[in-house]
């Protein structure tokens, strides 16, 4: 017994230093390990460091990797998801991309007269225009109207007036600190089917105009103003010659994006209309200014249908008292 109990304890002291040596070499191994994972991270850092300067020194990298992730097309797309950019295209002061159409039919109503001395005078008007995005940041369009006249004194009539036809031109991209910058050229033909009331529907004048337009972004508004003149033609009507005074305005406001979807506009335009001559002698008296207080607001119901609302409001005595109408300007 003796034997056995000297013998077992000769193995355990034995064993005793191995059991000691595995758990010095297992806290050796950890140790390493750490160590092992400390380089790891660093290694990861510094390759993480050189990604980045890499990214910042070739941008066509970082334009690849943005690529890879899915774009959230929000309200800034400007050709389907903001009204503001619908509105200033219906001001002229953008351009429709090339291949783009854009149909406007609205309806309008123009009230003057509201004195005792003035005779009243109530026009409504069916218009159609059109509209398309050519190549060169360029864009024609095109429109009729079609009147319903009422004058107090002079009776009623209807019928076509007078083909418009205007190229807008975008000769500048607003920038940092430059505006946007778009002309166009107008032309008016007398296409204006005849009236018993004098000028009722058309000019009988062949007129050409210019203008140029500038607007300056500042979210969530875009401050506007353009300068226009136009010429009239002189015609020869029941044999005297007519020369209408030739036309020079001014415009300037203020557009606002209120939400996304819907847009204000408020500005002030006038127009200077120099005197009428008949074979050469000045009318006194026929030189005219009208000015307008200009209210807008647009809703975008779709990326196809914008509706668009306006009161212009009379600020001279040449001008309509007010002018009130409303568009569907729909793209395709």
């Amino acid at each position: 017994m003796k034997f056995v109990l000297i013998t077992f304890s000769i193995i355990l002291i034995a064993a005793l230093p191995t059991h000691a040596q595995s758990i010095d070499e297992l806290r050796q191994q950890l140790d390493t390990q750490k160590q092992i994972n400390e380089v790891l991270k660093q290694r990861i850092r510094s390759l993480e460091k050189q990604l980045s300067e890499t990214l910042d020194d070739n941008p066509s990298e970082k334009i690849y990797e943005e690529s890879l992730t899915v774009p959230d097309k929000g309200p800034s797309d400007p050709e389907e998801s903001r009204a503001l950019e619908r509105a200033l295209l219906r001001q002229g002061l953008s351009i429709l991309s090339s291949g783009t159409w854009e149909l406007t039919p609205g309806i309008i109503w123009a009230h003057s007269g509201s004195d005792a001395v003035k005779s009243t005078s109530d026009d409504y008007i069916a218009a159609l225009d059109v509209r398309v995005g050519l190549p060169w940041t360029t864009m024609l369009g095109i429109g009729m109207p079609y009147y319903i006249k009422s004058k107090q004194k002079a009776g009623d009539d209807s019928g076509f007036g007078d083909l418009s036809l205007r190229v807008w031109k975008q000769f500048m991209a607003q920038g940092e600190t430059n505006p946007s910058l778009v002309g166009s050229l107008n032309y008016i033909a007398p296409t204006g089917e005849d009236s018993d009331i004098p000028g009722a529907l058309g000019s009988d004048f062949h007129r050409l105009g210019v203008q140029l337009s500038a607007s300056k972004s500042i979210d969530p508004m875009v401050l506007y103003g353009d300068l226009s003149y136009n010429y009239v033609f002189s015609e020869r009507l029941n044999g005297i010659k007519i020369q209408p005074g030739s036309y020079i305005g001014a415009r300037g406001g203020i557009s606002l994006a209120i939400t996304p979807e819907m847009t204000g506009n408020i500005g002030l335009s006038i127009s200077f209309i120099g005197e009428l001559e008949e074979d050469g002698i000045k009318i006194d008296g026929s030189e005219q200014t009208v000015g307008f207080l200009e209210l807008g607001a647009g809703y975008l119901i779709n990326k196809w249908l914008f509706f668009s609302l306006f009161a212009d409001i009379g600020i001279t005595d040449d001008a309509p008292d007010i002018v009130l109408g409303i568009s569907l300007p729909t793209r395709f």
